[in-house]
Order: structure tokens, then C-alpha cells, then sequence
């Protein structure tokens, strides 16, 4: 904890001398020293640890258990409360259940003091409900920031009173029942408030509903704030029993109502429940669907305030019969965060087995798990190349599927070494391929070159190129030659120009062709009479004299020792002035 500065206002030079201005350095000292000693009384003879001027919730008084409600960046009175993971079956503990400490003064409506342990002198009468005195006292299960003796369902201990004037604060950090129980409720079988039975087929409607009763209310009185679920008539008072009211929040299916209507002698029938059946059961309390006559939980007579206006029948026999209503909870109070076990299987065809300890089949109780070590598979494959592989399939068996077993190149420019090699020469373990690149089977230079009306130039700058001139009608014939290794049959191959134009704007559109004499035989074959075009699209415009770019056509298939006869020509009566020059020419 820091404790801010004060800035102390001293006298200054030319300021008149009277009591306000010579004493107003002292009172601010004194104001210090007194704060200063309020906190060292609650360190030093309370032996507590406590958070200065924390932001609370307006609701908070002194006494009041608090949790840290983060969204609102302050604290706010404390309850226990759960929610219900459908996915996993976990019951997980809401924040509001994790009591930080209690309120020990206020400076203001929203800032206080709170301590979060130790021992402190301090009344807990305005936050205690029900019976008060020396004990451990838990948050209340129904009223936020409230402290009761009575142990609830979701036990969540905040401070012990000592009895000699102090309490010890010291919040659990456990927030689940750790044990089983087993506990039978009678509920009152009564309206809440005024009740006439309805004539014949008519329905059961309460009038001047009284939270103060214990029984039945209307489902949508607003002391539930809204809270019913959708079809039900009528909600238990859980405020006005609360021995009941300390078994809430229940687990989803750990509770039962058995209900004797208390007519001829039929006994109990266990209620069915949800929202298909006469009553449900949630977190937020106990609720009643049907309002049909003789179908709710009270007898079919008149009731004021909650009391019946029958008359006893006297004593004798036969023995009269009254409605009884018995809520039963059977299972743990709360699981923890991990849920608890209620049934264990495996999907058909597993591998495991799940037997009770005699070992026959079971899947709840005392078990015993197995596993068979002989893992099936999802097919025979005995062929060399496949292993098993790190997934299991949707029926449970393991799969298996292809691998490559070894590595062998046919050829001159790869060269493997592994850690080893069976007889056929294929490399197996650990594999490196090194590859040796040869430029000439990725990039072709023209073998020959033959110009016709074209020339060949030396530049300014050394280098040397071939050229159309302008008004011209030139032609440059290239022939190239295709490696007969390391190049595979149907290879898409383009030609490839670096251009020089010598003058700013378009330049003209080349005619490209190309013929191509596959490697020969033994066997004499005709030259191809045909020549297949090449385009190299939309040429580019220069901005500028003596700018160069580059040009490639679409692609062709070549076949290794495949001849290439290229033809590249330029008009005569194109609309570009200037030269274009050609600085290579390549097949990639």
C-alpha cells in the first residue's frame, strides 16, 4: 500500500498574519498525522491487511463481504452462484462466489476501505441474517452482500466472529461442498396470499400474494425479477423457507419431487420434470407449470393469507389424508470444476474394456479399465511403404498409409547419400539429394543466328547487339538446340528478348514463329513444311530514347534433342521511328 504525499502550505513572504494563514500548515499536518494513525490502527491493533480508499459498489456497507466485479472496476456485495457448462458437465463458480474481504469503513458512497485478511474489531450486525453470535458465517445463498450461520449448498466461509468484539476475515478459496449428502424437504403446500378454488374445469389463480408466506407465489410476481421459465404459473417462496432456500444453487439432476396429493390413499408419485412435465427445477428456484383445478400443489379448498379455511376432519377412521410435497436431493452438492463421473464407456471395437472388479462388463460403480495391446488396424496393407499413423479413425482403429521407403535419381545431375542402401540402390534413413545445376538446362543461347536485312551493332557502352532499323523490312533467324538429358518430354519452354528501343513511344509488334524438327533416327523423316506463331502480346511504350525491357512469348512444348528454328521479324511500315534492338535472345 502507498500512502500519497501531502503538499504542506507554508507561510509565505507578504502574507498577513493572522490564524488562518499561521495555523494552516499545522491543520494540514494534523490532517496527515491523523490518517497516517488510522491506518497504522488498523495494521498494528487490528493485525489485519486491508486495501485503502478501494472503489465500491454504492450498495456496499460496513460489514458487507465483497468480490471484485471486474467489468465495473470496483467491488460489489458477494454471493454464491454457479453456471452450468452443457458441454463438459463442469458446475463453474461465478465471480460474485469469490468473496475478496469485507468493508471496513467508508470515506464516501463509492470508496472505502476493505480488508482482505486478518483480525479487526468490527459490528456484522447490519449484513447477519437469521441467528448471530460467535461462529464462521458464510455468504448468504440468496441475499448479495449478506453473511449467514446456516450452512448453504455452495458453503463459501468469508470471516469468523471471535465473541470478545473481533472477527477474523479470512475468505475461502475453495468454493465447493466436499462431501455427500442426502437431504428430504417438505414443502408447504400452500398459496402465498389469497386462494379460491376454481369451479369445475377452471384454472388456480393466487390474489394478494405475500412474500412474507411461506408456500406458492404467482411466477410472475417480482420478487423472482423475471426469472421463471417460460410456462410455468406459479414459484416456490424459497425467501420464506430457508431451509430450502440453503440448498440453492443445486447440480442439474441432483434433485426430485415425490408429491401425495392426499386422496384416496394413493401415496406419492415422483413429479416428472422440465419443461414437458408438471414442475422445473433450475438454479433460479422452483417452478409450477400446470394451473389446472386439482392439478396444483395445494389441496383444492379456500386458503386466506396462506391458511387454510377447512375444517380438521375429527379423529377417526378412516384416517384423513393431507397433500404432502418432498423435495428430495440425492447426489453431491456441488461437483467440482472437473465434474463428477457418473457413467464411463468405449465406442464399439475398441481397445479398451471396462469391467466392474468381478469382470463382467460395467459402466459404473467400481471399475477396472484394460486396454488391448493388440492394436487393430483400419486394413491388411503388409505391403513395404506403409506405417501406422499418429491418427485414429471415427470407428477407433489406428490407420495406416503411405510413405516413401526409399530414394533413387536416374540421371547425372543428382547426386543421394543416405545412411543406408539396399540391393537395388535405393537410399533409406536419413537422405540428402544434392542437385547440380547446369544453366543450359534451364536457359538456351541460339546455336546459330542468321540476320537478312537486320544488323549487328556494337553500342557506345561495349555491348553488342543485333538490330531492325527503321522503314526495313528485317529478319533474324536463330536456331537452338534442346539438351537430350536433363530436360523432360512435353517441357513448356517461351523465347525470351531483352529490347533496346532507340527512340521514345510504342514499340512495333515483332512477328515471331517458330519450327521445331525433333531429334532424328535411323530412319529419314521430312523437314516440318509449317511454321506456328508466337505472340508477345501488347508492347510496352518507352518514355524515353535508348530504354530497354524485356519481352517473352507464350509457351511451347519441347522434347529433349528436339531441333528449334525460331524467326523474328519487323515490318517495314511500322509507325516507330528508331531501331530495335535485340541485346539477347533466349529460351527458358
Amino acid at each position: 500500500m502507498t500512502i500519497p504525499r501531502r503538499r504542506i502550505q507554508h507561510v509565505n513572504p507578504g502574507e498577513r498574519v493572522d490564524a488562518g494563514v499561521t495555523s494552516r500548515p499545522t491543520q494540514q499536518l494534523e490532517q496527515a498525522v491523523n490518517e497516517l494513525q488510522d491506518q497504522l490502527n488498523l495494521l498494528i491493533e487490528g493485525e489485519a491487511l486491508a486495501l485503502r480508499q478501494a472503489v465500491l459498489n454504492a450498495s456496499c456497507v460496513v460489514g458487507t463481504p465483497v468480490y471484485w466485479e471486474a467489468g465495473a472496476l470496483r467491488f460489489s456485495p458477494a454471493f454464491p452462484a454457479v453456471s452450468y457448462e452443457t458441454t463438459t458437465g463442469a458446475i463453474i463458480t461465478l465471480a460474485s462466489a469469490r468473496a475478496r474481504g469485507i468493508v471496513f469503513f467508508k470515506d464516501s458512497s463509492t470508496l472505502g476501505t476493505v480488508v482482505i485478511r486478518g483480525k479487526v474489531q468490527l459490528d456484522l450486525s447490519a449484513v447477519i441474517v437469521g441467528t448471530g453470535g460467535a461462529g464462521l458465517y458464510y455468504l448468504h445463498p440468496t441475499l448479495p452482500g449478506k453473511l449467514t450461520k446456516l450452512r448453504p449448498a455452495m458453503a463459501v466461509a468469508v470471516v469468523e466472529v471471535l465473541g470478545d468484539g473481533n472477527i477474523f476475515v479470512d475468505p475461502e478459496t475453495k468454493y465447493w461442498a466436499d462431501e455427500h449428502v442426502h437431504v428430504r424437504r417438505d414443502l408447504v403446500c400452500a398459496p402465498a396470499g389469497d386462494h379460491s378454488p376454481p369451479g369445475g374445469g377452471g384454472t388456480h389463480s393466487i390474489t394478494g400474494a405475500d412474500v412474507n408466506l411461506a408456500g406458492w407465489l404467482p411466477a410472475n410476481h417480482a420478487s423472482f425479477n423475471s426469472l421463471a421459465p417460460a410456462g410455468a404459473s406459479f414459484g416456490y417462496n424459497l425467501n420464506a423457507d430457508p431451509g430450502t432456500a440453503a440448498l440453492w444453487p443445486p447440480t442439474p439432476d441432483s434433485m426430485c419431487l415425490i408429491w401425495d396429493k392426499g386422496a384416496n390413499r394413493l401415496g406419492g408419485t415422483e413429479l416428472p420434470l422440465g419443461t414437458g412435465g408438471a414442475a422445473i427445477i433450475d438454479t433460479n428456484g422452483i417452478w409450477w407449470l400446470p394451473n389446472c383445478n386439482a392439478d396444483v400443489p395445494w389441496p383444492n379448498e379456500t386458503f386466506v393469507d396462506g391458511v387454510s379455511t377447512a375444517t380438521p376432519a375429527s379423529p377417526g377412521c378412516p384416517r384423513p389424508e393431507t397433500m404432502r410435497l418432498k423435495l428430495y436431493l440425492a447426489r453431491a452438492t456441488l461437483s467440482t470444476s472437473k465434474s463428477l463421473v457418473t457413467s464411463l464407456r468405449t465406442p464399439e471395437g475398441g481397445v479398451l474394456t471396462i469391467t466392474d472388479c468381478d469382470g463382467n462388463p460395467a459402466d459404473r460403480g467400481d471399475l477396472v479399465i484394460t486396454a488391448s495391446l493388440e492394436l487393430l488396424q483400419a486394413e491388411e496393407e503388409d505391403e513395404a511403404g506403409y506405417v501406422v499413423m499418429k491418427r485414429i479413425g471415427d470407428d477407433g482403429k489406428i490407420l495406416r498409409g503411405p510413405v516413401v521407403e526409399g530414394i533413387k535419381f536416374v540421371g547425372d545431375n543428382f547426386t543421394v547419400t543416405a545412411s543406408e542402401t539396399d540391393e537395388a540402390g535405393f537410399r533409406k534413413g536419413l537422405v540428402s539429394v544434392a542437385f547440380d545445376a547446369d544453366p543450359a538446362s534451364k536457359e538456351f543461347r541460339p546455336d546459330i543466328i542468321a540476320l537478312d536485312q537486320a544488323r549487328e551493332r556494337t553500342l557506345s557502352s561495349g555491348f553488342v547487339v543485333v538490330a531492325f532499323e527503321a522503314a526495313i523490312r528485317g529478319t533474324i533467324n536463330c536456331a537452338f538446340h534442346v539438351p537430350a538429358a536433363g530436360i523432360a518430354a512435353d517441357t513448356a519452354m517461351r523465347l525470351r528478348l531483352t529490347a533496346i528501343g532507340t527512340a521514345a513511344g510504342a514499340l512495333p509488334a515483332l512477328t515471331i514463329t517458330y519450327r521445331i524438327i525433333p531429334r532424328g533416327t535411323v530412319t529419314p523423316a521430312a523437314i516440318p513444311a509449317t511454321e506456328t506463331s508466337l505472340s508477345l502480346g501488347s508492347m510496352p511504350t518507352l518514355a524515353a530514347a535508348n530504354t530497354y525491357v524485356e519481352l517473352q512469348t507464350g509457351t511451347f512444348l519441347v522434347d529433349p534433342g528436339d531441333h528449334i528454328a525460331i524467326r523474328i521479324q519487323r515490318a517495314h511500315n511500322d509507325a516507330y521511328n528508331g531501331e530495335v534492338q535485340l541485346l539477347d535472345l533466349l529460351l527458358v
